[in-house]
């Protein structure tokens, strides 16, 4: 754990200055005997959070394939962002209002962040699991980001400030 937070500290740039107007903000999962460190740096535009960069040190063991585990680590770090900033189910009278991609928000491809850095280390010589524990530091990273920067605590998913 201790490799981890330094490494992803190290690769974002934790201990520098972020540039005027952003923060930083750091989460940790363990899930599935995979250990995931995550920094993300995010502003605010017109009310809304802005994510510019996430970096993740990851350990998931054995990786078998470096170049799949990585596209399978920052599509998690992207199905992290969406659920964090933008989807949600609403239930009226008892059922599910939203039927369908087209009345259920999902993060756009235009709405990522320029840099997604995914680096590895390896513990051991097991292959564990890369989807889900990615996924898992991702909405706190942001909020805590969002946290340092507006002095908002954000608990509730999706992250909304509070005007």
């Amino acid at each position: 754990m201790k490799a981890l937070l330094e490494d992803v500290g190290t690769r974002s740039g934790w201990r520098d200055t972020p540039p005027e107007g952003r923060a930083r903000g750091l989460a940790f999962c363990f899930h599935s005997d995979t250990a995931v460190a995550m920094v993300a740096e995010v502003s605010v535009q017109d009310g809304r959070i802005v994510v510019h960069r996430v970096t993740a040190s990851v350990d998931a063991g054995l990786i078998v394939n470096p170049a799949n585990a990585t596209l399978q680590a920052r599509g998690s770090v992207v199905m992290g962002l969406s659920s964090a900033l933008i989807e949600k189910i609403t239930v009226k009278d008892g059922a599910v209002e939203q039927s369908n991609f087209d009345d259920y928000p999902i993060l756009r491809l235009s709405q990522t962040p320029p840099e997604i850095d995914i680096h590895f280390q390896s513990t051991l010589e097991t292959p564990f699991g890369m989807g889900e524990p990615v996924i898992g530091p991702v909405a706190a990273a942001v909020a805590n980001a969002v946290f340092r920067l507006t002095g908002q605590r954000l608990r509730e998913l999706p992250l909304k400030l509070e005007v």
